[in-house]
């Protein structure tokens, strides 16, 4: 194709010998380069009206996207529901509060002005990149994994809405991400207790009131937010179990702002995120032993609660009372989390030895797929490590 030189978008072409004059112009449309060649400018056009319009019955974008940013658009995200949800009139406070939190600390200052249907994948694998730099540079490595998962799914949910065509994030990009995240859970793995630290730290908090809410996450798999709602009337001393129903959730006024919770106080007890969460959890003779200390008449309201009858703050119990303890034990590392992981490690350890179903382990620990209670206690603890990795092979393999 020869330029004309004549006027711009102007062409001219030879074919067998024949010269065929035209016009050949590229226009970018909701995200896609068109480009027409037609007779003239007039001709040009209309053809690129007729283009737009099959686009649009493909793709009927919101009419003001192209002047939407990232960040304008995360605000309409923030409150989003999408069908997995169990109340789609509006998301729970933590999901709320999870994408709050990282559209706040690092989607808007790295692409809050960038414009929605202008987003390309090197925008976004720069992004992932930086932020997978701050989380190096925060020794947490659950940065990375919080943002993907909620930028990513923001991103499908505009293609739902109808403000992008497709999601710009490239197969290269996402599998870098992936092997980002696969490798900083590698790199910060569960503290790991063994039995004499558990019992060791089990005495010496069994005559503090707190001391039942240690038991609870050691020795039944609670969550810390779960072991601080529990309450005597879900303690079953004839089944030996706790019927786990409900969390403690603390979460910041400002993102209850607008929805059906903003009236209540930062603290909420709620119904845990997944069906699986709601479940029976088993009880250790010593725990029992702990709950029968106290009088019947006594057996009422929460296992462990304030003065005004309600369930302590789990960022207060953290620092008050769980760090004073593990510090005074020489376990200074060790998280509340890590006693849910010594009690899911030693129940799969103990099914692996007696033949015990896996599926019980991993209603026992309120997880929905197997394949999630495998990959978390895949290795046990550091005494039954050897054990459990043979059995875990023999069941495989037989």
């Amino acid at each position: 194709m020869i330029n004309t030189g004549k006027k711009k978008h102007q062409h001219v072409r030879v074919v067998n010998g024949k010269t065929y004059a035209g016009y050949r112009k590229s226009k970018t449309y909701k995200g896609q380069k068109i480009t027409i060649t037609a007779k003239d400018a007039k001709d040009w056009q209309r053809k690129f009206e007729e283009r737009k319009a099959e686009i649009d019955s493909l793709f009927p974008l919101v009419a003001d996207s192209s002047k939407l940013t990232v960040q304008k658009l995360g605000q309409e995200y923030k409150t989003a529901t999408s069908p997995s949800m169990k109340d789609r009139s509006c998301p729970s406070e933590k999901t709320i509060e999870e994408r709050e939190s990282v559209f706040r600390l690092r989607v808007n200052p790295i692409l809050g002005n960038q414009k929605i249907h202008q987003l390309r994948d090197p925008h976004i694998f720069d992004f992932y990149k930086r932020v997978c730099a701050q989380a190096e540079a925060l020794n947490n490595s659950t940065v990375l994994f919080h943002t993907y998962k909620v930028f990513n799914a923001f991103l499908n949910w505009a293609v739902k809405r109808q403000y992008l065509i497709t999601n710009p994030t490239s197969p290269n990009t996402l599998e870098n991400v992936q092997a980002w995240i696969a490798e900083a859970k590698r790199e910060s793995k569960s503290f790991e207790l063994t039995e004499q630290d558990v019992t060791n730290l089990l005495e010496s908090v069994s005559r503090k009131p707190y001391g039942i809410t240690f038991h609870v996450m050691a020795r039944s798999g609670l969550r810390l937010g779960e072991a601080l709602a529990v309450k005597w009337e879900d303690i079953d001393f004839y089944a030996g179990c706790i019927n786990v129903s409900r969390q403690v959730q603390e979460v910041a006024k400002k993102v209850l702002a607008g929805t059906k919770k903003e009236s209540d106080a930062s603290q909420i007890v709620i119904a845990p995120k997944t069906k699986a969460g709601i479940r029976q959890s088993p009880i250790q003779g010593d725990t029992i032993k702990l709950l029968l200390q106290t009088p019947v008449e006594n057996r009422t309201g929460y296992l462990f609660q304030t003065s005004a009858s309600t369930p302590m703050y789990s960022s207060a119990f953290r620092q008050r009372i769980f760090k004073p303890v593990m510090k005074a034990m020489g376990l200074s590392n060790v998280t509340p989390h890590d006693l849910r992981h010594y009690c899911g490690t030693d129940l799969m350890a103990s099914a692996i030895k007696f033949g015990t179903d896996l599926e019980e382990v991993k209603q026992m620990m309120g997880h929905s797929q197997l394949s999630t209670t495998l990959d978390i206690y895949a290795e046990a603890r550091p005494d039954h490590k050897k054990r459990f990795r043979m059995a875990l092979s023999n069941l495989h393999t037989g």
